[in-house]
């Protein structure tokens, strides 16, 4: 490098007299001319598409958190329908249909419990109580077809769904209440 800095200290007057020809600036002039220029956006037709996006990624995000709770509460379901599900096995297809119905109904419950609560040990809580239910059913169903009349099972049955319900709704309405006054003391 320091050959190359003194050639050019020596010869520095030579690098300086000379200029390009007139041609080679009307060459590049021509070139440019003929490229293909790409605008740059600008205004508000650069916005939409963020706008877009932003909106894509908040459904998104959206999606997701539903897709997660919706999961969570399923993964916790399984593990009381499979107990459930062996149980059901050999009751007629009224009742667990009945029973599919009213499991459902209790899902829907939880899920909006779980958007609110974001206290694990309250939904612990809420589970363990559900939890003894389900054991209660389970021995209902595992009753039916023996030696009790089938009738007061199904009857036993349907109260215990209508507890399992109404311990869901009352934890709702005690939750929604709770929101409210917060609400109204900010």
């Amino acid at each position: 490098m320091d050959n190359l800095e003194d050639f050019i200290k020596k010869n520095k007057g030579e690098f300086d007299s000379k200029t390009p020809s007139p041609d080679l600036w009307n060459r590049i002039k021509e070139e440019r001319e003929e490229e293909k220029v790409i605008p740059i956006a600008t205004g508000k037709r650069a916005g939409i598409p963020m706008q877009i996006m932003r909106v894509a990624a908040s459904f998104l995000i959206l999606a997701l958190a539903a897709f997660g709770g919706y999961q969570l509460l399923n993964d916790s379901n399984n593990e009381m329908d499979n107990e459930v599900t062996l149980e059901t096995s050999n009751l007629p297809t009224e009742l667990v249909e009945l029973d599919q119905y009213y499991e459902s109904q209790v899902t829907v419950s939880l899920t909006q419990i779980n958007l609110i609560i974001s206290d694990t040990s309250i939904l612990n809580e809420v589970k363990s109580e559900l939890k003894m239910l389900d054991d209660e059913k389970g021995k209902l169903f595992s009753e039916y077809g023996k030696e009790m009349d089938d009738q007061q099972i199904v009857e036993a049955l349907m109260n215990t769904y209508r507890m399992k319900l109404q311990v869901l709704e009352n934890i709702l309405s005690l939750l929604n209440e709770n929101e409210n006054e917060a609400d109204l003391s900010i």
